[in-house]
């Protein structure tokens, strides 16, 4: 049996981000995903230089840093850390095997600074990773990758463009230029006005949000007579198929145009689109099949989504009690 190191190249391990395709586009989404919610970054620039097939990575302005814990990948044997010790993550080196050369940048709240320059999955400075026990408060990933592997910028300005809607807490900005949310109360409506920004009567939209320490939300809702739409993040992951956490939010809609005397048909006819960030040590099961069982609670089962639920029912039926 062949045992993989940590620094091996990720085209030796098959299946890993796929062997066929453009790797820049994995690569591009786990990154933002990484910095975002996993290192709790709430300031990422993001420089594209196609001259030097280059992309760079900044992000800044850390949330709460002090208490995150980020996990190592299964594929790595590691002790479990012990209540309240940060444990270290090799994500980004595993995203790194796919570039030519990457550079990661990393400052921390002691004033320390410490560099990682990997080329061809070789790190040539034993300074990896950065979540060790001291507080990261900036990090800096460069990466130049490979000619077959283009970056592509209509891909990546797309995408930026989607992440600032789904990341609400989170400035994103891209060469420059700061995505916002535009004339809508939450970032997140912008789902559903996808294609219907121009009808006639304009649709109403039902926006509300909520923050509680580390905790984020989004819930947007209409009763537009066109099709009815469901659109639902948790940490930046997009669950098609919605979830017991999507059904607490609809059930506290319902309870809360119910108590208001509101209650019709077009509930039934309801377009969705929520948007919901946990704190990064919160794991838990992603449970949007409904009904999957593991040893982890169902997401539904936390705290979090009772507290979101009690939450948005108040503010709906304040909502409703103030218009009439």
């Amino acid at each position: 049996m062949e045992m993989m190191t940590p620094y091996q190249h990720v085209r030796l391990r098959p299946g890993m981000y796929g062997l066929h395709g453009n790797y820049f586009y994995r690569v591009f989404e786990e990154v933002v995903l990484e910095l975002l919610h996993e290192y709790s970054f709430t300031t990422l620039k993001i420089t594209t230089n196609p001259t030097k097939n280059q992309i760079i990575f900044e992000a800044s302005e850390r949330l709460d840093f002090s208490t995150v814990s980020v996990p190592m990948p299964a594929m790595h044997s590691v002790e479990s850390a012990a209540p309240g010790e940060i444990k270290e993550s090799f994500a980004l080196l595993i995203a790194s095997g796919v570039s030519a050369t990457a550079k990661f940048s990393a400052e921390y709240a002691d004033g320390s600074f410490r560099r990682t320059i990997i080329q061809d999955a070789e790190v040539r400075e034993d300074s990896f990773p950065f979540c060790g026990n001291r507080d990261l408060t900036r990090l800096e990933c460069n990466f130049t990758l490979p000619a077959e592997h283009p970056v592509d910028e209509s891909f990546v300005r797309g995408n930026v463009h989607r992440f600032s809607k789904i990341f609400a807490h989170c400035r994103i900005i891209l060469n420059g230029r700061e995505y916002k949310c535009g004339d809508s109360k939450n970032h997140i409506t912008w789902f559903l006005l996808l294609g219907r920004k121009h009808t006639l009567p304009p649709m109403q939209i039902y926006e509300f949000k909520g923050q509680s320490g580390s905790l984020f939300w989004e819930v947007s809702f209409s009763f537009d007579a066109g099709k009815k739409q469901l659109f639902s993040f948790i940490n930046g992951e997009e669950t098609d198929e919605g979830g017991t956490y999507v059904d607490h939010v609809t059930k506290a809609i319902e309870e809360a145009f119910r108590k208001a005397g509101k209650e019709d048909d077009s509930l039934d006819q309801m377009s969705l689109a929520v948007s919901i960030h946990l704190p990064p040590q919160e794991r838990i099961c992603f449970d949007g099949c409904r009904g999957c069982k593991s040893v982890h609670q169902l997401v539904s089962d936390h705290p979090e989504f009772q507290l979101i639920a009690r939450d948005l029912k108040s503010q709906i039926v304040r909502s409703l009690q103030k218009k009439r």
